[in-house]
């Protein structure tokens, strides 16, 4: 168990001598200066710290960085850093770096929400003169109650509740369940707990296909929305990640259940779409390529991987520009007039009267018919695949798993059957070797062509290039084990009576 934390709202023109006064009678209190300081709850975008009950706070003072770990009222381990981590890479090797590695990702690190103010610090000693409670008194910037916070010192956690017991007694403090940090929180446009899974609520079996396929629709443009600052920023890569998951997913959408919408409104919205994916697909490549071509690199030697700077230096001028290109797309009057558009077309409801042949159909057999079309086609190009088959074959399919995959995400809630959710996870594991087999196949080709570019810069020196050639032998191994592992994974999926289950719920669904 850690250490735990006891808050208190007092007056802002208390002091700490005088509230703790009397507290701890044998003891002495070490009283520091007020200095300005932030204290900041540091999350990804997405909140995945607190989805796994993990609490990271950071306190910037005086040019030092204190990081403490904690669960609910606990702090498990805190540390001093000389900069703000941004990425799992930057938190000191250790117990703080194993616990969120796993759970950040490539995410980055954010100050999700903050509170600057004016900290005064303060440490009950006892007789040998070793600190056994240390105490922080917060005091916001202008007007407001300031914060008490009586914080337990390994070891020493009785003293601490000791203090704590004597402050609730006493008439100028009020205690705190809540950390004013997480009221803060609550009021964010996206608060801990709430960013939007990509699989919309429970959906009507018997409600009309074209209501049900715009409120997903809508479903998916608003955790667009969301991404759309942080994506403008370039302050983690996710957020573009995001925004192209959801254009993904609404493009599968549209082209995979058609006959909803009139065919002339829906079209320009689907090259608007198209559109999209081409600008954020360059950005998202160069962004990947920042983040995977290191992890190749590990597998030469160190001299090879020394010798790879002037490659590493284009990889990061690649990104910069593809980064900048995004930008002026997002500000050009296509993006500033299409978006509001398409956001509109889906807060219309379509109309009653729709004489669209899927439009007022039940949306649980039109959901259906997409499913099971989405896995013939699945099957159709999986069977075909040899291990002599060209990248493309690859590709293709992992593009029919993914339409696959998103149908059902879209329409699972329809249907209730432990198929469904084997199916997704199948589906994923056969969509990890697909994905891996085409990134090395497309990295590669990206190296190729910086390869070119920096010889045709005059840039390339030979070690590099023996690195460079060196790391794409490298991927081709790889590559020729990610197609090993596919046939093992396809059958996994070809084993699954998807087709049954869909046609069961269905009949369900219509009693």
């Amino acid at each position: 168990m850690g250490a735990s934390v006891f808050m208190f709202c007092v007056a802002r023109d208390e002091s700490v001598t005088a509230l703790l006064r009397g507290v701890e009678q044998a003891a002495r209190l070490e009283v520091d200066a007020p200095v300005r300081a932030v204290r900041s709850w540091l999350d990804t975008f997405d909140w995945r710290l607190h989805a796994a009950g993990v609490r990271l706070e950071q306190v910037v003072c005086r040019g030092q960085v204190r990081v403490s770990l904690g669960t609910g009222a606990d702090v498990a381990a805190e540390f001093m850093l000389d900069e703000a981590p941004r990425f799992a890479a930057d938190l000191p090797p250790g117990v703080l770096r194993r616990r969120l590695a796993p759970l950040l990702s490539v995410r980055a690190l954010l100050p999700r929400v903050s509170a600057p103010g004016t900290l005064q610090a303060a440490r009950v000693l006892d007789a040998r003169s070793k600190t056994v409670v240390r105490v922080e008194l917060w005091r916001p910037p202008r007007r407001g109650d300031a914060l008490l916070r009586v914080l337990a010192v390994r070891g020493f956690e009785d003293q601490a509740a000791r203090v704590a017991a004597a402050l609730a007694r006493g008439p100028r403090t009020r205690s705190l369940d809540t950390d004013p940090l997480a009221d803060a929180a609550a009021k964010l446009e996206v608060p801990p707990g709430r960013y939007p899974s990509w699989k919309p609520g429970p959906l009507d079996p018997r409600a009309r296909a074209d209501d049900t396929v715009q409120t997903v629709l809508r479903h998916y443009a608003g955790v667009m929305a969301i991404n759309l600052q942080g994506m403008r920023e370039d302050i983690d890569s996710e957020f573009l990640h995001d925004f192209r998951v959801g254009l993904r997913r609404s493009r599968a959408l549209v082209r995979r259940v058609p006959g909803l919408f009139v065919e002339s409104r829906l079209a320009p919205f689907r090259d608007d779409l198209a559109w999209l994916g081409q600008i954020t697909g360059p950005p998202r490549d160069a962004d990947v390529h920042v983040l995977v071509f290191p992890e190749y690199a590990r597998a030469l030697d160190p001299a090879q991987a020394a010798a790879l700077g002037p490659f590493t230096d284009r990889v990061r001028r690649a990104q910069v520009e593809a980064h900048r290109a995004l930008l002026a797309a997002l500000d050009s009057a296509r993006f500033r007039r299409r978006w509001p558009a398409w956001q509109r077309f889906l807060e219309r409801p379509p109309p009653r009267a729709s004489r669209q042949p899927a439009g007022p159909r039940p949306v649980a057999e039109v959901a259906a018919e997409a499913v099971l079309k989405a896995q013939r086609r699945v099957r159709r190009h999986g069977r075909r695949i040899t291990s002599e088959s060209p990248p493309t074959a690859y590709h293709d399919l992992r593009k029919c798993c993914k339409n696959l995959r998103y149908l059902i995400d879209a329409f699972g809630s329809l249907w209730v059957s432990k198929h469904f959710s084997k199916a997704t996870r199948r589906l994923k594991d056969l969509q990890d070797v697909l994905g891996e087999h085409q990134d090395l196949d497309v990295h590669r080709a990206a190296i190729r062509a910086m390869h070119r570019e920096l010889v045709e810069a005059g840039e390339m020196p030979p070690d590099t290039h023996d690195a460079m050639t060196a790391m794409m032998r490298e991927m081709e191994t790889r590559e020729v084990a990610a197609r090993g592992r596919f046939a093992e994974r396809f059958r996994r999926l070809l084993e699954l009576p998807l087709d049954k289950a869909v046609q069961k719920a269905l009949r369900g669904s219509a009693r």
